[in-house]
């Protein structure tokens, strides 16, 4: 059935699970979101860390059909990012 409340999403569940996921903003304008509010949420809601937020991230890289520089040069950057959102 229909996710009604976003505290009842199985997203740990299947992230613990092993499942593939990433975030995605969808259509905006329908949902009244952006991807970064989509972070926001897995952070506040579903407790993930910045480490986690980013491999979120690279997952979405991974999954995409950039090229392989392009793979690692997004990759990189998200791991720079990952790193001082850690260390504050």
């Amino acid at each position: 059935g229909a996710v009604v409340d976003i505290t009842e999403h199985p997203f740990n569940t299947l992230r613990d699970a092993g499942v593939p996921l990433t975030l995605n903003s969808d259509d905006p304008g329908m949902f009244a979101t952006t991807l970064g509010r989509e972070y926001e949420i897995a952070h506040e809601v579903f407790g993930l860390s910045p480490g986690e937020l980013a491999d979120l991230a690279k997952a979405a890289v991974r999954y995409s059909f950039a090229d392989d520089d392009t793979r690692a040069a997004l990759s990189a950057a998200i791991d720079q990012v990952a790193e001082v959102a850690e260390t504050g």
